[in-house]
């Protein structure tokens, strides 16, 4: 096998870290009634480490994740890769006559302990009542994405800094589609319609794959954009509830998760299954705005509910809905933009302290906080005239709405529930934190999907269901994320190599005469 060393150290750290091979021992290791162990039968022939070391390897060496190329990785490996594997010599000596069938039968006693799908796992369901049943099968959809955290959290490095970036992409089953009236061989998989895009219109047959990935913090240092959690689910499923589970899971221990930028593909989903469960996780959302968010969307009180934001009711109409910035705008066209986005944010409302338990907040008017002048509030006409001045029509002088009278209300938590984030939308510093580091994400993904490298496409996996097809893609993200560490560590350490080593380069305005002579600066005197 031709395999650096540099790959065989990183599949052994990568499975010692992960702890999978203990957990998987634990689990197919026979007892008896009084709690003994059972030692009957002929001892196992491959492990379960190096089950899962051939697999790392097959993923960091970019091969395809085959059972029959894992055998032959496994068999392949000479006496000194089997030591540097850590591999016991009694197992490496049998390695070269290991058969398809011995591991193919070690793999499926694995994932039969952790596949969460009815389909896959009836046999084992069989006996139990439809309660039981329930109950069994949310217990291995929970050991699934334990065994996934696991083989990706194994893979990373570094300080973590509470900021990611979360997207997915479509990988098609190795089954092919088929008709309604036709049972399919993967009933995990699911069908969606893709329209538009670099592809013509077509059905896709698939998975979702979701990448939580790490990037730097708002105003941070650079960090290597790796993935730290990975989930499959159909093509067409809903993903906001799981994921959100997902999320929430990771910041009861410690608050890991505190900015999370999204695209649309999220931001749409109903607030009660995305937005509502991760701000009560303490999560701060950044996100486009769909076309159907933009734009005016009715009155709270007298203030006009508009984008992402609730304003005040003299807002101007020209105001009320911004264009869309276009990731490919030039700088003066982004420059003009964000001064209209300046302008509409003096109209809008202010929070005052944190939001309450149900999601409801305390709002003040913008002439009360000292954003305008605003005749109906006489105290704001006092400050400097470099404030603007709003003039209401005579509707709201003859009848001013209670946002106007008081000088704060009360915003329930439907109120923009799925459309306020962290920063508003359109400005500059939206822009800054949304657009110029969501892109970390797609990095990952078109890593992943190299066809160089890990290849994440139909056929590099040959198997079927969500838990044999979701084992695999997490040890391809594991290899991107040693990847991504391995190359930002060497590019941070040869640009400190270059700032201690490198001379200043020299005044190129002082002719060489004159360096010759002591002179360090040009000459002030004219032609």
């Amino acid at each position: 096998m031709n395999t650096g060393t540099g790959a065989l150290r990183a599949a052994t750290r990568l499975i010692d870290r992960s702890g999978l091979a203990d957990f998987f021992d634990a689990r197919l290791a026979r007892v008896k009634p009084n709690g003994d162990p059972d030692r009957r039968g002929r001892p196992r022939v491959l492990s379960v480490r190096t089950l899962l070391i051939g697999i790392a390897l097959a993923a960091i060496d970019d091969r395809e994740l085959h059972l029959v190329r894992i055998r032959r990785v496994l068999g392949g490996l000479s006496s000194g890769q089997a030591d540097t594997l850590r591999i016991p010599r009694s197992e490496a000596a049998r390695l070269a006559k290991l058969t398809d069938r011995q591991v193919s039968y070690l793999w499926c006693r694995m994932i039969d302990l952790i596949d969460p799908s009815p389909h896959f796992a009836h046999r084992q369901l069989a006996s139990l009542d439809p309660d039981g049943r329930a109950a069994e099968l949310a217990r291995r959809e929970t050991m699934l994405q334990e065994v996934l955290d696991r083989i990706v959290e194994a893979s990373l490095d570094g300080d973590r800094t509470g900021s990611y970036a979360l997207d997915w992409t479509f990988l098609p089953s190795w089954a092919k589609r088929r008709p309604r009236h036709k049972p399919s061989p993967d009933p995990d998989a699911g069908t969606v319609y893709i329209e538009g895009g670099l592809e013509p219109k077509h059905f896709l047959f698939g998975y979702q794959v979701h990448a939580l990935v790490r990037i730097a913090a708002e105003g941070g240092r650079p960090v290597p954009n790796v993935c730290e959690r990975i989930l499959l689910q159909a093509a067409a499923a809903n993903p906001a509830p799981t994921l959100a589970r997902l999320i929430t899971n990771m910041n009861r221990t410690e608050q890991s998760v505190r900015e999370l930028l999204v695209d649309r593909g999220y931001s749409m989903k109903v607030a009660d299954d995305w937005h509502n469960p991760l701000r009560r996780a303490g999560v701060e959302l950044s996100f486009d705005l769909h076309e159907n968010q933009r734009g005016p969307h009715g009155t709270t009180q007298g203030a006009v509910i508009a984008d992402d934001g609730v304003f005040c009711p003299a807002l101007p109409e020209a105001l009320f809905g911004l264009e869309r910035l276009d990731d490919f705008a030039e700088a003066a066209v982004r420059d003009v933009i964000f001064a209209e986005a300046a302008r509409r944010d003096r109209f809008s409302l202010v929070q005052l302290g944190a939001e309450k338990p149900d999601g409801s907040r305390r709002c003040s008017c913008p002439a009360a906080a000292g954003k305008v002048r605003c005749p109906l509030k006489p105290d704001s006409m006092n400050l400097p005239y470099s404030r603007p001045t709003v003039y209401p029509d005579r509707t709201l002088v003859a009848d001013p709405p209670k946002v106007c009278t008081q000088r704060t209300i009360t915003i329930g938590n439907e109120v923009c529930d799925s459309t306020r984030q962290k920063h508003r939308w359109n400005t500059e510093d939206w822009y800054d934190a949304y657009k110029r580091r969501r892109r970390a994400v797609e990095t990952f993904f078109s890593l992943i999907e190299d066809q160089g490298k890990q290849e994440m496409a139909r056929g590099r996996v040959k198997i079927m269901g969500v838990a044999r097809t979701s084992f695999m893609v997490a040890f391809w993200a594991a290899a991107v994320n040693l990847r991504v560490i391995g190359r930002f560590n060497t590019s941070t350490k040869h640009a400190r190599v270059i700032s201690l080593t490198r001379k200043p380069r020299r005044n190129r305005a002082v002719p060489f005469a004159d360096i010759a002579a002591g002179k360090t600066a040009p000459s002030r005197a004219g032609p």
